[in-house]
């Protein structure tokens, strides 16, 4: 039985790993935290209003972050 769970551990971490690398190559995401109860709101480019809406809230929200290395 402690072989069958290794199994099962090992198909779930690599199925995780190949989502993950599908979504870096693939999607721009963002996430936040709810103002109020605090779980993540998620943004995707895959959502329609990706580019009319939520990518240029995002730029115009970031717009003065820079790298602090860049600063000095």
């Amino acid at each position: 039985m402690r072989e069958l769970n290794k199994a099962r551990e090992t198909i779930r971490s690599n199925a995780w790993e190949a989502g993950a690398e599908w979504v870096r190559r693939n999607e721009d995401n963002f996430r936040i935290p709810c103002s109020i109860c605090g779980k993540p709101l998620y943004f995707s480019s895959l959502n329609k209003n990706w580019e009319s809406e939520v990518k240029p809230t995002l730029y115009q929200a970031f717009k003065n972050w820079y790298h602090v290395i860049c600063k000095t």
